[in-house]
Formats: C-alpha cells, structure tokens, sequence
C-alpha cells in the first residue's frame, strides 16, 4: 500500500491438551470479569490479537482464522485451542501489565493471573470438545476488517479507488525508477550488520496442524540466521535507528526488533521471521508535507522453506512501514510472480531477491527501501536484535505506545484527509503487529495466511 497522495500522484513445542481442567468455572468468570472491568476503565486494551466474541479465553490472528476452517482431528483441535487461548494469556499480561498502580493493585502478580487463565482455558476447552459447541465457537471465529465499509460508501469508493489505483501506479513506477539505479555514492551510507555469528538450528518438530514449531532457541537462531544488512542513507538524525516510544518519542539505539509468525504457500504452513526497524519521523519538506510526521520505519519479513539437504531457506522476501505502507514483494528463483489479482493492489514486484548475500538500500529521509544489493566494501557497525512484543508494554504509567486500536495517535500523517474514503483508520499513522492493512484498492494484510498464493507460484514444486 503506497502511503502517497493517492488523489494527486514465542514458542516452544507443547503437547497438546488432552486432560480437563479441575472444575473452578466461578474462579474463572470471577478473575476475567474483573480483568475486563480494570481493563475497559483504564483503556488498556492491547491490539495484536482478536478477541473471539464470547470466549474471551482465546485470541486468533489472520492465521488461524484461516486454519480453524481445516480442523478436522481432535488433535488438530485441541493443538488450535491451545494456541489461541496462549495468544489470549500472553495479552491479558500485557493488559494487567499497562493498568495504572491502583487498578493492578487489585490483583496478585502476572504469573498467578497467567497460570489461572490456562487452567481455565483447559476447562472450557473440555466443553469445546463437544460437535455443537465447536461449531458454535468456529462461527465466531473472525478478525475484524480493518476496512470500514461506512466511510467507503460514504467516500463514493468506487469512483474514489480509480483515483487511488492511478496513485498506485505512478508511485510504483517512481519507486521502479529507485531500484532501477545502483548506488554510486556511498559517502553518506552507514552499514549495521546483527553482530552474531551463523548457529545451527537443528530438527524441527511440527505440531498437529502442520505447523513447524521450533523452541525459542531454534526462533532466535532462525532470527540471528536471517538478519538482515541494513545500509541507511544518513542525512540527519531522522536516519539514525532506535526505539520507538510512547506519544510518538524516540530514542536513537543500535537495535532492530523481530516477530516469528507463520505463511501457507499451497497449503503448506511456513515459519517466518520479520525484522523493523524504527527512526525518529520522516521530517517533512513543509507545512503542507502530508507524508511526513513522528516515528517512521521498515518492516523486513523472509518466509522460509526447508530444501531436503534439511536447510532452511529463503522462498520469497516482503518488505512494508510500519503504516502497512509501500508493500513490496521479492521473490528468490525459487518463486515466481505469476498471476495478478484484479480485484485488489496487485504485488508490487520492483526487483527479484538476489542470489548472492545483499543488503537493503534505504533511503534518507523517506526510508523509501531503494535496492537489494551488496554493501562488501562498507564498514558496518553492529546492531542487536530485540523481540518486537517488547513494544506492547508501557514504558511508563500509562504511558503505551500503541493505542487499543493498535495505533501510534501522535503519527498522525495529513494524507488520512486525502485517502479516508479507502475504509482506513489514519492510513499512514504507525500501527502494531496484526494491524497492517497494506492495499488502498481492495483489501490486503501483511498477516493474510495466504497471502502470496494470491500472484505467486512455486518454480518446479
């Protein structure tokens, strides 16, 4: 999704549930009442995961959305429960987490709450066992649209949206022209390269669903493996890379965050490791610069394939800000852009992913990523890797970076006044992992579990 003026241009491998939880259904009613009670007061929601209307014991994304459709075994279904209900506990922590002092007060610490919501979670996972009741939750089973069909009707969208796809095309031809230029210059480039050594990642095991599962160690070596190179164009301190803090703040760090999460390529569920890397605003060119703004950055996500040598390798490369803007795709030789969907922004495709070890080109300023290729001859300097879920905590006493619709309110950018009738919420305004909408015509999301199936095909499957 171009953010340009459209109108004018952790895990380890568990077993899976197969006992009942002790029979406390009130200790259970009791902990999440009062829970959501503190947590709607002090407007603490956290975004990533959502909610399953009437079963606030498990939280889904885009992906199991999608799976819960294939679940077949009761395997398959208690390894789906369990899943959710871990995504449901991981959040209320971080919810109980960003109360203020007086309302977390009203509780014991983190692990007791973490510990009672999975024994509740197995007893009503006992109860979903039955044919009825798992058809019933199945049905309710759905991540909100970040597409609100009300400002689109009210936007006249389809008339609007043509405005929007010749937007589209003219940034994509702009952004072609960027890739289609090696860097010469490289006087006012700096090289951060993860200073960690190559570790063997081991056998991975899968779950029920198919899911390869590595332990967090075998995560954070995948992680440590597929880091990438980053060459920042530095002009200014607004190219310098940190931590992104609340109300729209910034503190300049030799770090890059990561996320696992999974793909389905033709059905087969792939781990994926993506990296951001935050700077402190895309300074704007004037007053009337409706780009710029607080906070910016670069998402970098690999979607990995094991080869039978046992390796695990990259299939295809994406790359989007944290707007769930500018989607780009890079596909290795191993896949191949081969169709186009019309009914929504078709995959960008700028450059195919080299064979060779590179490192992503970025602009100053803009952080547009402009090139994939190698930086041998630069010096790099050394950056860490930290775990994205960092960022859901609060720094301070309600003091959160991310709102409970999953958006950084002080990014604000002025081209939500051009591009509201596109459905988005403060499209070009930072937003939290699972809430990237990244297509302006249609409807697209960085999480979508099927989303290169759409235009891209494997090379000799």
């Amino acid at each position: 999704m171009a953010c340009v003026a459209l109108f004018a241009s952790a895990c380890a491998v568990h077993k899976p549930m197969n006992k009942p939880a002790a029979p406390h259904g009130a200790q259970c009613n009791a902990l999440i009442g009062k829970l959501e009670f503190h947590i709607h007061k002090a407007k603490t929601r956290d975004a990533q995961y959502a909610v399953v209307e009437g079963y606030p014991l498990y939280r889904v994304d885009r992906l199991l959305e999608a799976l819960v459709q294939n679940v077949q075994t009761t395997d398959q279904r208690l390894e789906w429960l369990r899943l959710a209900a871990e995504n449901s506990v991981e959040s209320y922590v971080v919810e109980f987490h960003n109360l203020p002092p007086e309302r977390k007060a009203q509780f014991s610490s983190s692990d007791d709450i973490a510990a009672t919501l999975r024994d509740c979670a197995w007893q009503q996972t006992a109860q979903l066992q039955q044919p009825n009741e798992w058809e019933n939750f199945k049905a309710k089973v759905v991540v909100p649209s970040e597409y609100f069909a009300g400002r689109r009707f009210l936007g006249l969208y389809p008339l609007t949206n043509l405005a929007m796809k010749a937007g589209i095309a003219q940034w994509q031809s702009e952004a072609r022209e960027l890739f289609n230029h090696n860097v010469v210059d490289t006087s006012h480039y700096q090289r951060w390269r993860l200073n960690a050594a190559q570790q063997a990642v081991g056998e991975i095991q899968t779950n029920a669903l198919g899911m390869p599962v590595p332990t967090k160690e075998q995560w954070q070596a995948l992680a440590n493996n597929f880091a990438p190179e980053w060459v920042l164009e530095t002009l200014g301190d607004y190219d310098i890379p940190g931590q992104p803090l609340a109300k729209g703040q910034f503190k300049a760090d030799s770090v890059v965050y990561w996320q696992q999460g999974y793909g389905r390529v033709h059905g087969e569920l792939l781990p994926q490791i993506s990296y951001v890397i935050w700077f402190s605003e895309r300074p704007k060119t004037s007053a009337l610069d409706i780009l710029g703004g607080k906070l910016d950055g670069l998402v970098w996500r690999v979607t990995l394939k094991q080869e039978a040598s046992g390796d695990w390798e990259p299939l295809i490369y994406d790359s989007i800000h944290p707007c769930g803007c500018y989607h780009l795709f890079f596909p290795t030789s191993k896949f191949e852009h081969c169709a186009v969907d019309d009914a929504r922004e078709s995959a960008f495709v700028p450059q195919a992913a080299p064979e060779s070890s590179f490192a992503i080109w970025v602009q100053s300023a803009t952080h547009y990523l402009r090139r994939l290729q190698s930086a041998d001859k630069l010096e790099a300097k050394p950056y860490r890797l930290a775990p994205l879920s960092m960022l859901r905590y609060a720094q301070q006493e309600q003091s959160r970076l991310f709102d409970s619709a999953g958006i950084v309110r002080e990014t604000a950018r002025l081209e939500r006044v051009l591009l509201w009738t596109s459905g988005l919420e403060s499209p070009g305004a930072m937003r939290q992992w699972g809430n990237h909408a990244t297509a302006f015509s249609g409807e697209r999301y960085f999480d979508e579990a099927d989303l290169f199936d759409q235009e891209f095909c494997l090379v000799n499957p």
